[in-house]
């Protein structure tokens, strides 16, 4: 008989949802900036973007930016914009209407602070 004292890994309980953006690696202009956090090079690369409730992990993978240096990874502001709307959708569809409006709220206050426009061009900022 064997004594088998691993811990007992419990199956989640919550459901994995995969989704796409319409992005791909072209769509993304290459980044000459040097981190903001470390002064390294920034590169793209295929990023995951995930969002997470007790019952749901919403998830897609979509083209961002990272450095060399430090590893900070970032997504620009459309695709964050694309993959917030894209999770808010599939929350919704899977009954998780909450979380869908909180996502929906985080991405109209981020598109508000980088003066975009829900047809995904950028605004200069309103002066008064």
């Amino acid at each position: 008989m064997e004594n088998d004292n691993r811990p007992k890994i419990e199956a989640s309980s919550r459901r994995r949802i995969d989704f796409n953006i319409d992005k791909t690696w072209n769509d993304i202009p290459e980044d000459s900036d040097t981190c903001s956090a470390c002064g390294g090079h920034i590169q793209k690369e295929f990023l995951e973007f995930t969002n997470e409730t007790n019952s749901l992990v919403v998830s897609a993978t979509a083209p961002g930016y990272g450095c060399t240096g430090c590893e900070l990874k970032h997504f620009d502001d459309i695709t964050l914009l694309s993959l917030l709307n894209g999770a808010s959708g599939q929350f919704r569809r899977f009954g998780d209407e909450a979380q869908a409006l909180r996502l929906e709220e985080e991405a109209a206050s981020f598109a508000r602070a980088r003066s975009i426009t829900f047809d995904g061009e950028q605004q200069p900022p309103i002066t008064s």
